[in-house]
């Protein structure tokens, strides 16, 4: 199954468990926020295995108003926090049907 990189202000950021990182992308790796952050599209070739760029972020993103129990908040590549409300970039579409199961919605529905 594919990966997501999200290409974020600039950036194409990821996270991995399962699939080994070339020496690379090692130093690329921000530790604080468990995540790789590439600089540019040509050094994701790189890469192994099967991974694709999302350059269109709402279909990944879940709103909820006030804290994201930890266990969700856990899993998302970029948290954003705003006054009463905070968005998760969810790393795939399992991890966004487990935030809306645990109360968040869909920035898509936001409005």
């Amino acid at each position: 199954m594919p990966f997501n990189v999200f290409e974020l202000r600039g950036v194409y950021v990821f996270r991995v468990d399962d699939a080994s990182v070339p020496a690379s992308l090692e130093r690329y790796y921000n530790e604080a926020e468990d995540r790789y952050e590439v600089p540019t599209a040509d050094e994701l070739e790189a890469l192994p295995g099967k991974w694709r760029t999302v350059s269109d972020l709402d279909a990944y993103r879940v709103i909820f108003e006030r804290d994201p129990p930890v266990s969700v908040r856990s899993t998302a590549v970029f948290v954003e926090e705003g006054p009463l409300r905070t968005t998760l970039l969810c790393p795939d579409e399992a991890a966004v049907e487990r935030a809306v199961e645990a109360g968040g919605r869909r920035v898509e529905t936001d409005g």
